[in-house]
């Protein structure tokens, strides 16, 4: 018996990291397939009306929108997809008609106008025409406002200042979803135009794994950082991304794809694949370590960790609150976990369930049942 439960603990995270590369490319290739599918710039009915366009097909967008989305979720493993995107660069556009408003002075006209295109940009963040209010808060920076004004009436004075008017203003809003989704998926920001990010992409080519491969398909691993046996749990490091991010921080466990990093301004934990670490350098050892070692050094807990058979209560410590797997069911579906295994595995992701015997994790869209026989410790990081 206690040899079928070691085969079952030694197995489930093997199978799972399987799958997950696997599931990966398939994802991938799917996703891709939704963008090239769904429209370069998609209008709301009222921005159809608005440029005369027809009406276009809803659900090839929200496919193409949500494409990009897990994307984003996927950070730098999503790299092959990043010329697509550039090249395609969806947007959605909406018109919104203030009809029959009458201006009578007392204030520039440029700032009443002004006035009214601050409330419509308020009232579509609060009720999205088109997509979800956390997609348009993650977007908020990528929109681009513009109006058009249609006179029905209008007086002017000294200069062509307009002393009254009777007036349609047409508020035009085009939300850059491609900008916000690389943003998403680069860590950077290079603007709002398709140029901005061909220049990005030109410059950084050399950086983005899969950039050269053909885009179906998840490219082999060619640029990320060259050994990961070489990082030491519990050292401090300065990490540079290929998104050119620098990152300091300390490393908390090791694998043989990825760490999971404690950044040292704001105490926060990140699961960092090998393909997005360019370089690293050590800038401390842990006190019990005089010298890096060459072999992937052993789990250094910074507390006991919390098992599955442990009576004691879910605890909080620096690096967030601990679950003993029993209590599991005071957590909300999406919460992010890390589960530690009783091999030493960390998996890091979402809850998508319990049922008070079976946590299931999410993780890169693939859903992994664990039992609380292999499970050491689940931790809701700060």
């Amino acid at each position: 018996m206690r040899k079928q439960k070691l085969l079952m603990a030694l197995t489930v995270p093997v199978l799972a990291g399987l799958f997950s590369v696997v599931n990966a490319r398939d994802m991938l290739a799917r996703y891709m397939d939704d963008i090239k599918a769904g429209p370069s710039t998609y209008y709301t009915p009222e921005a159809a009306r608005y440029y005369g366009q027809s009406s276009q097909g809803r659900e090839a967008f929200e496919k193409s929108f949500q494409a990009m989305r897990s994307l984003s979720d996927m950070g730098m493993a999503s790299s092959p997809a990043i010329a697509l995107i550039i090249e395609k660069f969806p947007a959605a556009v909406h018109v919104a008609t203030v009809s029959g408003k009458r201006f009578t002075g007392g204030e520039p006209f440029d700032d009443w106008v002004s006035t009214f295109i601050i409330g419509g940009k308020s009232s579509i963040m609060l009720s999205p025409p088109f997509l979800d209010d956390r997609a348009m808060m993650l977007c908020e920076s990528s929109i681009d406002v513009s109006h058009t004004l249609n006179f029905i009436e209008k007086n002017e004075g000294a200069g062509g200042a307009i002393r009254s008017a009777l007036v349609d203003i047409h508020i035009i809003y085009r939300v850059n979803l491609a900008a916000c989704m690389l943003s998403g998926i680069t860590g950077i920001n290079a603007g709002s135009t398709p140029d901005g990010w061909r220049n990005w992409l030109m410059a950084n080519e050399h950086m983005v794994p899969g950039y050269a491969n053909a885009p179906a398909q998840l490219a082999p691993h060619v640029h990320g950082h060259p050994n990961f046996k070489d990082f030491v749990v519990g050292g401090r490091y300065r990490l540079l991304m290929v998104t050119k991010q620098d990152l300091n921080g300390t490393v908390i466990s090791v694998s043989d794809t990825a760490i999971v990093f404690e950044t040292a301004d704001e105490n926060r934990r990140f699961r960092l694949l090998r393909e997005q670490i360019f370089r690293s350098r050590l800038v401390e050892l842990p006190e019990e370590k005089q010298a890096p070692s060459n072999a992937t050094p052993a789990k250094q807990p910074e507390q006991p960790p919390q098992t599955a058979s442990s009576p004691t209560p879910s605890a909080q410590s620096a690096a967030g609150k601990a679950f003993v797997f029993e209590d599991l069911n005071l957590l909300r579906e999406g919460t992010n976990i890390e589960v530690t295994l009783n091999n030493g595995s960390l998996l890091v992701g979402k809850l998508h369930s319990f049922d008070g015997k079976i946590l299931t994790l999410e993780l890169v869209g693939l859903r992994i049942p664990l039992r609380g026989t292999v499970v050491e410790s689940v931790v809701v990081p700060r």
